[in-house]
């Protein structure tokens, strides 16, 4: 336990880093000098991060393909940064406090993970800011991602969403995304799966899905969101949206 004013880099070794005492009293603080935690040495599976509070991340400049390939100039990644190849597996964390800014290609305000491979495990992400993915991000796919039984409340986008998935594959279950500003979760294509999760006041959409051939809504809970609860666009005329076993409360019409 304690506060511990610094920023870490894994540096491509593969290690367990654990808060003896939990989140609560013991703290990763960077401060505003720069990102609490990097991951971006192809870290080996097993890396694992647990029991820490993680704040006063700022996200430095990373090249990524954001888009459709073209390499962009980002700040990524603002409390946490998981590059290409690595491997980590977060639990019992909270993310909190950690901003990249709010120029057009700020993202991943708390969590940044791109091409890598993330588990995320009972973690709390709030207060994080940023323009896409104000608390989580996958900027360009090819990540394979697990996020289960998160809180995911009173984060601030500048323009979009407060989870970011473009791509990747994997799944999202059991999360609530609470009282943020814009957009809970947004995802494109087809690679993540979202259910039994609760959007609950948040400003804009509680839920958006984009892609090719219809979205889809699977057993979500959508309560007092403020532009509606879910939003789906099929970019492909014709496309087909499926709805199943949702719950819609109170979602403003616009």
């Amino acid at each position: 336990p304690g506060t511990y004013v610094e920023t870490i880099d894994l540096l491509g070794k593969q290690l367990v880093i654990e808060g003896t005492g939990g989140a609560a009293v013991t703290i990763n603080d960077a401060a505003g000098t720069g990102r609490p935690v990097t991951l971006d040495s192809a870290e080996p599976a097993g890396t694992r991060l647990t029991g820490f509070t993680i704040t006063g991340g700022t996200g430095p400049i990373v090249s990524l393909p954001l888009g459709f390939g073209t390499l962009v100039d980002s700040n990524c990644g603002g409390g946490l940064y998981v590059g290409a190849g690595a491997h980590l597996a977060l639990s019992d964390c909270v993310v909190t406090g950690n901003t990249v800014g709010s120029s057009l290609n700020a993202v991943g305000g708390g969590m940044a993970a791109h091409q890598s491979i993330v588990t995320v495990t009972g973690c709390t992400f709030s207060d994080n800011t940023g323009t896409r993915g104000a608390a989580f991000c996958i900027p360009n796919g090819l990540t394979q991602t697990v996020i289960s039984d998160c809180l995911f409340p009173g984060n601030t986008p500048t323009s979009n969403d407060v989870v970011s998935l473009w791509e990747g594959t994997g799944t999202v279950t059991d999360c609530d995304f609470l009282d943020n500003v814009g957009t809970g979760l947004s995802k494109r294509g087809y690679g993540v799966t979202v259910t039994r999760c609760t959007f609950k006041g948040n400003t804009g959409w509680g839920y958006s899905h984009s892609a090719n051939l219809g979205a889809d809504v699977k057993d979500l809970t959508f309560l007092g969101n403020g532009l509606g609860g879910a939003h789906c666009v099929g970019a492909t005329f014709g496309a087909e949206d499926f709805i199943t076993g949702s719950l819609f409360v109170n979602d403003t019409l616009r």
